[in-house]
């Protein structure tokens, strides 16, 4: 009989236990591989993508892309460059994404002055895509452009890296499962709105890296606010978020696999050759910063 397992949720953990006696540790994903580019990468993936999804592009030559140019030699984003925004899905009825157009289409309404225009770009493949570009091409929008792609693998960690937040329709219908797509997301150096579910919290902490949303109003207006003097010393909320999403990237799947696998296992020395032993050279060791456990 199955005495003890790992699973990748304290949701789960207490599921397993619960339901089926079986003592389990939770070991959270954990990016292996951190995507971060400068604004001279940024602008070369644009010009590559702008070659089959124009809206990346500018009317201008290879020097100009949506968010960025090249001045004297350096690349550097436009003044009054639009927000990317970006979310990934397999186009399956377990992720509703008219609430996301339908937050767009609120943005929309009530963008001002204060507001950058938005590029959202909507990645993936999968049976309900056809049904929404039909109903992306029927929207009457003047502050917000949709494209929805189709990436190369390697391309996509980098247009998340080159985007400015994230957006994760994943709902868990169980309460047990946790988005992997956040965790990429995080990976990239970017922010997450997630729809908001029984164990949400154990990945994406409001107000921390991220927000919660419960329906398309709610993440219209957290849109409105997050991104209002979007550019701008004044613009404070992305700030505070991508400084909770660098917490989130400085400990490492290796740090995580230590503290909660190998004690499960006991065989240390199968792993006394992997990666560091010195625990205070992580920044951010959750063991002294006082990071909340469900951020390990």
């Amino acid at each position: 009989a199955v005495v003890s397992t790992q699973s990748t949720g304290n949701a789960m953990s207490c599921d397993l236990n619960d339901n089926w006696g079986i003592k389990a540790y939770s070991l959270h994903d954990r990016p292996s591989v951190l995507t971060s580019l400068s604004i001279r990468q940024k602008h070369n993936l644009l010009n590559k993508l702008k070659a089959e999804y124009p809206v990346f592009g500018s009317t201008d030559t290879d020097n100009t892309t949506a968010l960025t140019t090249i001045d004297n030699g350096h690349a550097k984003y436009l003044e009054k460059r639009p927000v990317l925004i970006i979310s990934s899905t397999s186009w399956t009825p377990d992720e509703d994404f008219s609430v996301l157009l339908s937050a767009l289409v609120k943005y929309d309404q009530e963008h001002t002055d204060h507001h950058p225009d938005i590029i959202c770009a909507i990645t993936g493949s999968g049976p309900q895509k056809a049904y929404y570009q039909q109903k992306i091409a029927e929207l009457e929008l003047s502050h917000v452009q949709i494209v929805t792609c189709w990436l190369e693998p390697e391309d996509y960690p980098k247009l998340l890296a080159a985007s400015d937040l994230g957006v994760s329709l994943h709902y868990s219908s169980s309460g047990l499962d946790l988005p992997m797509k956040v965790v990429d997301m995080f990976a990239a150096g970017i922010p997450v709105c997630a729809r908001n579910f029984k164990c949400l919290r154990e990945l994406v902490i409001h107000g921390k890296n991220g927000c919660a949303f419960d329906d398309s109003d709610h993440l219209g207006r957290q849109l409105l606010t997050m991104l209002n003097k979007f550019g701008s010393k004044e613009n404070k909320h992305l700030r505070i978020l991508k400084n909770g999403v660098e917490h989130f990237r400085k400990l490492p799947w290796h740090y995580h696999w230590k503290h909660v696998a190998l004690p499960v296992f006991d065989d240390k020395y199968v792993f006394k050759d992997y990666g560091t032993d010195d625990e205070n050279s992580l920044p951010g060791n959750p063991l002294t910063s006082g990071m909340p456990r469900n951020m390990i």
